[in-house]
């Protein structure tokens, strides 16, 4: 299985494109969080609608999985914690996203949330005891977690590694 993993695109659309062009060499697409950028000048909802419009478009060429990065937090949930609402959304697309688990050969993924309180974390806790029982020979955890030391490190290292068009470069895969 020849899988893609991304996160932090921070909703650069020339990162989208990007991975819209690299897809259909790859089996599986992990969008590892971070599809949006709150702290943009284009509105948070703007955003869900373009990003919700490329994931649609991408579960076209290709299976994926989306998790919710901290960056993807767009309401608080009865218990006040902040969850990414529109990220479940995206499961009528045929995208796997947050709470699911599912089995692609002998492999079983995992895909949790960003979790911003207690409630949420103990969700994931129960969710990682059902999926352990059920013994797959792999198992991954689609999980986001921000740079290390840093607000937004890494972004730029992304972006200028994924700024090359499909047209001049290709994307590399590692079988397993």
């Amino acid at each position: 299985m020849r899988c893609l993993v991304v996160a932090d695109l921070h909703y650069s659309l020339p990162q989208f494109d990007w991975l819209l062009c690299a897809a259909p060499h790859f089996d599986l697409v992990i969008f590892a969080g971070d599809a949006l950028d709150l702290g943009s000048a284009v509105d948070f909802r703007a955003q869900i609608v373009v990003v919700k419009k490329y994931l649609a478009r991408l579960a076209g060429l290709t299976r994926v999985i989306l998790c919710s990065g901290n960056h993807d937090l767009d309401q608080r949930d009865a218990e006040g914690e902040k969850i990414a609402r529109w990220i479940g959304e995206v499961r009528s697309l045929g995208v796997a996203c947050d709470g699911d688990s599912l089995t692609i050969d002998d492999t079983l993924f995992t895909v949790c949330p960003w979790w911003d309180g207690p409630l949420v974390k103990e969700r994931i806790d129960t969710q990682l005891r059902e999926a352990a029982a059920q013994r797959a020979k792999r198992w991954i955890w689609v999980h986001h977690a921000p740079p290390a030391n840093s607000r937004r490190a890494g972004v730029a290292s992304a972006s200028s590694a994924m700024s090359n068009s499909c047209n001049g470069s290709s994307a590399t895969a590692r079988p397993w």
